[in-house]
């Protein structure tokens, strides 16, 4: 799916704009996990951590679909695709 952004006319892939806004989200969970750490809030810090552990998760699961999806299109198109014979 593709936005387009009026003011410059210029598209922008949707996908993008989710893996900006979660690698922002990331940088905050890891800050304030930082932050705990310093003031010595082990519970805090546990919790982000969590949080951190569940995110990693989640992007392995995302990732291993994509491999997926991505093996599958080849495949799909390796099969299909007959070259014709070109005789010069």
């Amino acid at each position: 799916m593709h936005l387009t952004t009026l003011a410059a006319g210029k598209q922008i892939n949707l996908s993008t704009i989710l893996m900006c806004l979660s690698s922002q989200s990331l940088l905050v969970i890891c800050v304030s996990q930082e932050v705990a750490s310093l003031e010595n809030d082990t519970e805090k810090t546990r919790e982000f951590q969590s949080e951190l552990d569940e995110l990693e998760e989640r992007a392995k699961e995302l990732d291993q679909r994509r491999t997926n999806n991505i093996s599958a299109v080849r495949s799909a198109l390796a099969t299909s695709f007959t070259p014709d014979l070109v005789i010069l």
